[in-house]
């Protein structure tokens, strides 16, 4: 289960909140060929997960293998029954 430190934000609105920091550490490598700025970057568990989504489009973390299964798919004393989601 990931971890999450719910930070508030203020604004416009009634209430509102960052569900964590995204990075915990950006340490300035210098300029590239393109003379674009690098970082080595230490993410935290969700900043982590944000960044594998935006750049390599790996959703697979997102969601829970485990949800609510039919309606079908209930045990005659109305348990439900947990199945796995293939990706």
């Amino acid at each position: 289960m990931l971890k999450v430190d719910p930070i508030p934000l203020a604004g416009e609105w009634r209430e509102g909140y960052a569900l964590d920091l995204h990075t915990s550490k950006a340490l300035f490598l210098g300029y590239n060929q393109y003379d674009r700025p690098e970082f080595d970057t230490t993410y935290t568990p969700i900043g982590k997960l944000l960044h594998d989504l935006k750049y390599s489009n790996d959703r697979k973390p997102l969601f829970p293998s485990w949800r609510l299964p039919s309606r079908s798919s209930r045990s005659g004393n109305g348990t439900l029954i947990s199945t796995r989601k293939r990706f």
